[in-house]
């Protein structure tokens, strides 16, 4: 068993892990900006591999929050990403998922 110290809680207590809404758009194309390099060296994350507008970027991010086939969650500090977590239903498979993960590159 992993004992959890004061200064753990001090260090991860203040984060809040949660499902990305509409309103978390700037924090995420931030986030992400930061980091295309790496993500895109493990990750295929489909529509935001290539550079886009921001307003087509943002298109898709509510498209995707809206996907019956996909759950994007993030674990913030404060206003700012410190990682995001995509939950994809995979086909044919019902029961199939998928879960990427990334950290910002300044992480």
């Amino acid at each position: 068993m992993v004992e959890i110290t004061q200064l753990d809680t001090y260090r991860w207590g203040h984060l809040v892990f949660r499902r990305l809404n509409s309103n978390d758009f700037k924090a995420f194309e931030k986030a992400y900006n930061s980091s295309k390099v790496s993500i895109n060296q493990f990750i295929d994350i489909g529509d935001f591999v290539h550079d886009q507008p921001t307003s087509v970027m943002k298109a898709i991010y509510e498209k995707n929050l809206r996907s019956q086939e996909m759950d994007q969650f993030a674990l913030f500090d404060s206003d700012e990403i410190v990682g995001v977590a995509n939950f994809h239903k995979m086909d044919p498979f019902p029961t199939g998922c998928q879960l990427t993960l990334w950290v910002p590159a300044a992480r």
